[in-house]
């Protein structure tokens, strides 16, 4: 009977191999285009859309429809798509855009059309991607 063999992997090899599958991940979805996601604020339930720009892993969201805090056309999620999830920041105001700041937000990529954003002060949001051609 032939001794058994046992297969020695590097540490290196090891390593690299198990950052791989985020890193894939990151690279294999860009998020530019037009989004939406449901919201219920103080003032009743809305929808809510957001054109991303993705810029290599560079990611920043300006919003199409404002709401009482943040009005349209206000640059208001950036983030750097290097993982998944991976960090971002949210505007969050008072009305009118009152002491406006940057809120820590955690993105998770679902899919290809879907990504939820997790903390700032929109809460746990699922957002959707919009079909058909747009401006991004």
């Amino acid at each position: 009977m032939a001794p058994q063999m046992k297969r020695i992997i590097p540490l290196s090899f090891a390593v690299v191999f198990a950052a791989l599958p985020g890193l894939v991940q990151a690279q294999t979805y860009n998020l530019s285009g037009e989004w939406e996601a449901p919201f219920t604020t103080d003032y009743g339930f809305r929808v809510e859309q957001a054109r991303i720009r993705q810029n290599g892993n560079s990611v920043q969201a300006t919003k199409l429809t404002g709401d009482e805090y943040v009005p349209a056309g206000t640059m208001n999620v950036r983030g750097v798509f290097n993982s998944n999830p991976f960090a971002a920041e949210q505007v969050c105001a008072g009305l009118g855009l009152e002491g406006a700041h940057w809120e820590k937000i955690t993105i998770t990529v679902l899919d290809r059309d879907h990504f939820k954003v997790t903390g700032g002060c929109s809460g746990d949001v699922i957002w959707k991607r919009l079909p058909g051609p747009h401006i991004s």
